[in-house]
C-alpha cells in the first residue's frame, strides 16, 4: 500500500506501517524501506495525475525493490489518497 498526498509543491509518497513490516520480512535486510518521498513539481497539472513510471520509481526509492519484484511477492501495489482514501490509477504517458 502506498499512499499518496499532494500539496502546493509536489506528492509525498509514503508506505503504510503494515506495508513497511511486509517488505522487510519478505526481503529482509537485501533492502532499506524509506517511509516517504516528496517529489517536487513546477507545475499544478503535474500533481493531478500519476504517471505510472513515476510510481515505479516511487515504489523503487520507498523500497529498494522493483515494482514488478513486490507485485510477485504480494500481489497489485495500490495507491491511495491519503486524504479520501481513495484508489488512483497510475496513468501512462
Amino acid at each position: 500500500m502506498v499512499y499518496r498526498s499532494v500539496n502546493r509543491d509536489g506528492q509525498t509518497f509514503g508506505l503504510d506501517a503494515r506495508s513497511v513490516e511486509r517488505v522487510r520480512e519478505g526481503f529482509s535486510d537485501r533492502v532499506r524501506v524509506h517511509p516517504r518521498v516528496f517529489i517536487a513539481h513546477d507545475r499544478k497539472a503535474a500533481v493531478e495525475a500519476v504517471d505510472s513510471e513515476l510510481f515505479r520509481q516511487v515504489v523503487q526509492l520507498l523500497t529498494g525493490v522493483s515494482l514488478e519484484r513486490l507485485e510477485q511477492s504480494f500481489g497489485q501495489i495500490s495507491l491511495l489518497d491519503s486524504a479520501t482514501e481513495q484508489l488512483i490509477e497510475p496513468v501512462d504517458r
